[in-house]
């Protein structure tokens, strides 16, 4: 088709190019993870129990059979992982570059799942991300692996206009009033097929200032790990690559540290609610889930956002 010349001006955005290089995007990353098992063509999947359950459904949807194991208190995999078995391992937070190597190294045929960590190189066999957990976009995936090209990418192309909506009420308003469409955006990314990343997503993309966003973000993190570490349950020992998606408090007493944040106007999510009916008696995922609150550090937030997290929690 001809591209129409005239009419309104489209939104602004921009042209950089995207920070992973020889990146395949997707519209999705639970897509660009379907996409990565397409070529695998295998039959089962060593999953781990403390992930997104959206990430069982992608591996379903590839008529794959996850295997799901427990994780140790070091965050690696418990039990014995078959050799010739595929992994998929994650790196969690932001913050387990360290693990995620050392996981590798032992177990090459690892998919990583970088959904919380979009700055951490490629390892394995192949590395997933999903960049609107770390910025504002409606959706959008990609896949940085040696076995898939751009002759892989489906021929067509998602579009992402009717899930702006979130996006422009936080900008607009606030992002507490952005909740409810938020929620609905969410619902909307389940269950659509595998395409490459819509033109509004890419194009969003190339707006961001990747290097104010690590730096921030590394510097949020700084901030609160200096004053909650002594506290912290989970030992926490950084990559040069790692850039948190959020600090992960550690605590025996989750749900008062929650409800002093909650007083204070800070919101933490819990990852992830339903892990139980895939854990099973797997305690330890379940005692993760239970126990790290996720404190925000993104790069919304400056030293004075940091320290109302800290004075809300010890204070």
């Amino acid at each position: 088709m001809t591209p129409f010349i005239g009419g309104c001006l489209p939104l602004e955005t921009g042209k950089a190019p995207f920070f992973h290089k020889n990146a395949l995007l997707y519209n999705s990353g639970r897509n660009a993870l379907r996409a990565v098992l397409r070529r695998l063509k295998i039959k089962r999947l060593y999953v781990p129990a403390f992930t997104c359950p959206v990430v069982f459904d992608a591996v379903r949807a590839e008529n794959v059979t996850p295997v799901f194991y427990d994780l140790n208190d070091d965050l690696t995999p418990a039990g014995d992982i078959p050799d010739d078995a595929v992994l998929l391992m994650n790196d969690r937070f932001g913050t387990t570059g360290a693990i995620v190597e050392k996981v590798v190294a032992a177990h090459p045929l690892t998919v990583v799942d970088a959904a919380q960590a979009f700055f951490a190189p490629k390892r394995g066999l192949a590395t997933v991300y999903s960049p609107r957990k770390f910025f504002g976009l409606p959706d959008g995936g990609a896949a940085v692996c040696d076995f898939l090209t751009p002759d892989d990418l489906p021929a067509e192309r998602d579009f992402s206009y009717d899930r702006m909506a979130h996006l422009l009420v936080a900008a607009d308003l606030d992002a507490e009033k952005a909740d409810d469409d938020f929620i609905k955006n969410e619902d909307s990314l389940n269950d659509f097929p595998v395409m490459r990343m819509s033109r509004l997503t890419e194009s969003l993309l190339g707006n961001i200032d990747y290097d104010f966003v690590r730096k921030r973000r590394l510097d949020n993190f700084s901030v609160l790990h200096k004053a909650l570490a002594p506290f912290n349950l989970l030992k926490i020992s950084m990559t040069a690559c790692d850039v948190p998606m959020f600090y992960p408090f550690m605590t025996d007493k989750p749900f008062a540290v929650r409800k002093k944040l909650l007083k204070a106007g800070i919101d933490t999510p819990i990852y992830w609610p339903d892990i139980e009916k895939t854990a099973g008696d797997m305690r330890r995922s379940v005692d993760f889930r239970d126990k790290i609150v996720p404190l925000p550090l993104d790069q919304r937030y400056d030293q004075a956002g940091m320290t109302r997290v800290v004075e809300a929690i010890l204070n």
